[in-house]
């Protein structure tokens, strides 16, 4: 299904915010609230074909966490070769989930649901982002969804620190660079493995300092290289 609006979002982030590639914005279906995260620059591959692909992941805002499990999807965002992005809308088994919480009962009776008019909403709602781009901007890999950052080396561990130099004869592990990878971009888990540095979280901001943001491309990057 082609998403005409997050193709001009999209656009429109890359010519006013330069090197941003990480926002999120909310929109409503039916008695639900929901959270898009969209990621612009990802080393993520579509199962189904092997292509790399940008990732947008839709996540369940529940006004009350005693409500139950989370309900998220992932979708593969691609571009065709017009320009336009476009992702697969069917859900597989997360279906019958979302339609329990969108309270969609198949009674036979009224204007059918389809699984496109979900996806065509996060599409729609996504111009939000250009116009309250102060919030909409993901700077912190704690607003990352949980699926992007629960299975990665130290997950309790989110704070970005900055890079250390590696001592000779040592080297970026593969769980750093996989972490690096994930929260931040394959473009700088590259550019440590390049020059031998690590990534160095931390549970916690020290007393006192605010947390660091994520680097949004290498000249940010450089500016955390080898701190002890």
């Amino acid at each position: 299904m082609y998403m005409p609006q997050l193709t001009e979002t999209v656009r429109t982030v890359r010519k006013d915010h330069p090197g941003a590639f990480r926002y999120k914005w909310e929109f409503s279906d039916g008695p639900a609230r929901f959270e898009a995260v969209f990621i612009d620059r990802v080393s993520h591959v579509d199962p189904e074909d092997g292509r790399p692909c940008a990732v947008m992941t839709v996540i369940q805002i529940l006004s009350d966490e005693s409500e139950g499990r989370i309900w998220s999807y992932q979708y593969q965002v691609k571009r065709a070769r017009n320009g336009m992005l476009y992702s697969n809308p069917y859900l597989d088994a997360d279906y019958a989930s979302l339609k329990a919480i969108l309270q969609i009962r198949s009674s036979g009776e009224g204007h059918p649901w389809k699984v496109e008019e979900f996806l065509q909403r996060a599409d729609m709602s996504s111009k939000q982002v250009t116009g309250r781009w102060e919030k909409s901007e993901i700077w912190y890999a704690s607003q990352l969804p949980p699926s992007m950052r629960n299975d990665v080396e130290e997950s309790d561990k989110l704070v970005f620190v900055g890079l250390k130099l590696n001592p000779e004869g040592q080297h970026q592990t593969t769980g750093n660079y996989l972490k690096t990878m994930r929260l931040i971009s394959k473009e700088i888990a590259d550019y440590c493995r390049r020059t031998n540095q690590s990534t160095r979280w931390t549970e916690h901001a020290p007393s006192g300092e605010t947390e660091n943001r994520l680097p949004r491309n290498i000249i940010e990057v450089q500016r955390y290289s080898h701190l002890d």
